[in-house]
């Protein structure tokens, strides 16, 4: 899937799919990265917990495992997180 952007370099510009891009110049051209491919991520691997989390019904010792692996789960889904506090893996 393309997705054309248009603006200058260093602008930051709101996207649908993956969020805020910025523009940068490379060395060889014009590039274009997602400031946050990374939150991507962890949103992603925290949802995989959550949905073993609703698979399992409680925070089991593989769930806790995972969950302390993923990084900062602040960074899941609002509905994610809530089951998360539910089930005691977050204050």
């Amino acid at each position: 899937m393309a997705i054309k952007i248009e603006g200058s370099v260093g602008q930051v510009v709101n996207g649908d799919l993956v969020g805020s891009v910025r523009i940068k110049m490379g060395k060889k051209g014009m590039t274009v990265t997602t400031e946050g491919a990374a939150n991507d991520w962890e949103r992603g691997y925290f949802c995989a917990v959550a949905v073993l989390l609703r698979e399992e019904g409680s925070a089991t010792t593989a769930v806790r495992s995972l969950f302390a692996q993923g990084g900062d789960s602040t960074k899941s889904d609002p509905q994610d997180l809530a089951l998360f506090r539910q089930h005691g893996l977050i204050g």
